[in-house]
């Protein structure tokens, strides 16, 4: 019976930073699918009837949604690439997708309270912007997959099969 061969330092290092990066995946697709921003209204004063507030938005109402989640699914697959192949470009494939990934959140983090954008005329939103969780796991999962894609990248050097 032979043994299997032994698994050096970087072998280890490239399965911590898959799952790593299946996680901020799994993360950004999970936070494109909840609420982005969501409304809320001072309570009236003197008993006056104010308008309900807008209902939340997620990233699919506002179309970004469909972009990280793809970008999501990037870094899935450039996860298990990189544990399978054992190449850097899979971990550099991976810094794309979550540099994508955060500048829409960010972009869309810092827009959260311009109410005199186009698409907030478009959609004709109530009340006072919050980021709401959905934003903040996207811009979470960005910020993983940046740290895990550049420990990719670190933890295949070149030259090694």
């Amino acid at each position: 019976m032979a043994d299997a061969p032994a698994r050096d330092f970087f072998d280890k290092a490239r399965e911590l930073v898959s799952a790593a990066l299946f996680v901020a995946g799994a993360l950004a697709i999970v936070g494109s699918l909840l609420d982005w921003v969501t409304f809320t209204l001072d309570p009236p004063l003197f008993g006056v009837i104010a308008p309900r507030p807008s209902d939340p938005i997620s990233g699919f109402d506002v179309g970004d949604g469909w972009l990280v989640a793809g970008a999501g699914v990037v870094l899935i697959a450039a996860a298990f690439l990189l544990v399978l192949r054992r190449r850097a470009g899979f971990a550099g494939l991976g810094l794309l997708a979550s540099m994508f990934i955060g500048a829409i959140a960010i972009s869309d983090y810092r827009g959260v309270g311009d109410l005199t954008s186009d698409l907030a005329r478009e959609l004709d939103l109530v009340g006072e912007p919050h980021a709401a969780i959905g934003l903040t796991l996207v811009v979470a999962a960005s910020i993983l997959g940046l740290i895990a894609s550049v420990a990719g990248i670190a933890a295949t050097p070149r030259g090694r099969s």
